[in-house]
């Protein structure tokens, strides 16, 4: 039996299509409360800390899923954050790129 899986480029495109940062539908405190979500400092830390055994080849498989997992974390926040700032932003200093779909 063939098993897929989805890759995380098609997943990225999808999801930097639904958040659709480049339109400014949302009011700024809608905005402002965007770039509010984020890991907390606990989270932050943590991250950090297995970034810097990453580095020093000192991770445990356990702890190499857990880092990805924050970077994936991460990498789905960042579209969120920029749609918040661009709903802060006033919409005449946009530029809107050409939307590509997988």
């Amino acid at each position: 039996m063939l098993k897929q899986t989805v890759s995380a480029e098609h997943l990225a495109a999808i999801w930097v299509c639904v958040i659709d940062p480049y339109t400014h539908n949302l009011s700024r405190e809608v905005g402002r409360g965007l770039l509010q979500l984020d890991l907390s400092e606990t989270d932050r830390a943590r991250m950090n800390e297995l970034g810097a055994k990453a580095h020093v080849s000192k991770l445990t498989p356990d702890e190499r899923l857990e880092l990805e997992a924050y970077g994936i974390v991460v990498a789905l926040l960042e579209p969120i954050h920029l749609k918040g700032r661009n709903c802060i932003r006033k919409p005449e200093i946009y530029w809107q790129p050409t939307r590509n779909h997988p």
